[in-house]
């Protein structure tokens, strides 16, 4: 916080690397019988990271997610982002069901001031709902 840099995003792209470049045109696939030519070299505005695919869940840390929910029955792991639609609808069926939630936000379509006055929260959960709603989140300092 202190620095201002954004380290979710940083870790997210390092993670999933094809989320930058994900415009960028695509060789079309080959037919199974085809010889495969040789790999071509580093396409040059991909970035170089670690060709990580997957991170299990467990690795994460807890204060990065907001849990919500009757803490009993069954736990469900959400990844979304307030400027969403579908997670918003999604949020909306969850707390109509009887399960836990652990949502962390990705804010990958611009929602990052919002999502850090939810965090910010004195009652994030609460926050998290008045987010979604489009009401101003109270309680956040800012």
């Amino acid at each position: 916080m202190d620095t201002r840099q954004d380290l979710t995003a940083a870790r997210l792209l390092e993670i999933n690397p094809d989320m930058l470049v994900a415009a960028l045109p695509r060789p079309m696939p080959l037919p199974k019988r085809a010889l495969r030519p040789p790999r071509p070299a580093a396409h040059p505005l991909r970035p170089s990271a670690p060709s990580i695919r997957s991170l299990p869940i467990s690795t994460l840390p807890a204060a990065g997610a907001i849990e919500w929910g009757p803490r009993s029955g069954r736990t469900v792991t959400v990844f979304s982002d307030f400027q969403c639609g579908y997670c918003r609808a999604l949020t909306n069926t969850l707390r109509s069901m009887n399960v836990r939630v652990i949502e962390r936000l990705i804010s990958t379509l611009g929602s990052r001031d919002l999502a850090n006055r939810v965090y910010c929260a004195k009652n994030r959960e609460e926050a998290l709902h008045a987010a979604y709603a489009g009401e101003p989140v109270r309680g956040s300092g800012s």
